[in-house]
């Protein structure tokens, strides 16, 4: 009978360059982002909320993986499907940056549009090792698909739940401050205060812009201003 567990080697600089690009260099990039996902003019801004919770979610996964010196043959399997996932996002969000990232690498202030990269080739080095893993000392384990593709549906549903659920408090909110009700104010202000890094906001500054009564106007103004403590009339919103 093949072994439930499985043990992979792994060398000091292979795990040094796992995580500066698999963890570190993605986090660094969230953190000082200026123009990705925040800003007024986040290129990708609509996608913030998910994208945080797609790219922490995987750095766990990456993290659990190379931190576990033995795993179950069906842990790999999951942890596989979950990396090889990562790998295509990482890829897709480079792809998005490469018109701006590449250009601007040349002169040496793009670099950081560069990790994505990095980071897409790490995922799919690690989850082609993890089902390597899942693999070893005797073919794939009774379940071994299964568990790829529950990976691969946690990867992909958690920031999508995520995503859906940060459109609606948004569309809710517009919606209800649009009315004016006391009652839709004041749920509005609770509703976006919750988690404001997963929303895009830019729809209360487009309303707000979009109004053509003055007490409309000051309600967007009054709620914006209360959630991120900024004016309204300070943002500058991309179209």
């Amino acid at each position: 009978m093949p072994p439930s567990t499985t043990q992979v080697p792994r060398s000091l600089g292979s795990l040094v360059v796992d995580l500066v690009f698999g963890a570190l260099g993605p986090a660094a990039c969230f953190a000082f982002d200026p123009i990705v996902f925040r800003g007024d003019g986040a290129m990708l801004g609509h996608w913030r909320g998910g994208a945080y919770v797609f790219a922490g979610f995987e750095v766990l996964a990456l993290l659990a993986w190379l931190g576990m010196p033995r795993r179950t043959r069906w842990g790999a399997a999951c942890l596989g499907g979950i990396l090889a996932v990562g790998a295509v996002g990482a890829f897709l969000i480079a792809l998005a940056l490469a018109p701006i990232a590449v250009p601007a690498s040349l002169v040496g202030i793009g670099l950081p549009g560069l990790v994505p990269w990095f980071t897409g080739w790490v995922f799919l080095r690690n989850g082609r090792g993890a089902f390597r893993a899942a693999a070893a000392d005797g073919g794939r384990p009774r379940g071994a698909g299964t568990a790829t593709l529950l990976g691969v549906a946690l990867a992909c549903a958690l920031p999508a739940g995520v995503q859906i659920r940060a459109h609606r408090v948004v569309d809710r909110s517009v919606a209800e401050l649009v009315r004016g009700e006391p009652g839709g104010i004041q749920a509005a202000v609770r509703r976006l205060s919750v988690t404001p890094w997963a929303l895009d906001l830019r729809p209360l500054v487009q309303a707000w812009r979009a109004a053509e009564d003055g007490a409309t106007r000051a309600r967007f103004a009054m709620v914006y201003e209360q959630v991120t403590g900024r004016s309204i009339s300070e943002v500058g919103v991309a179209d």
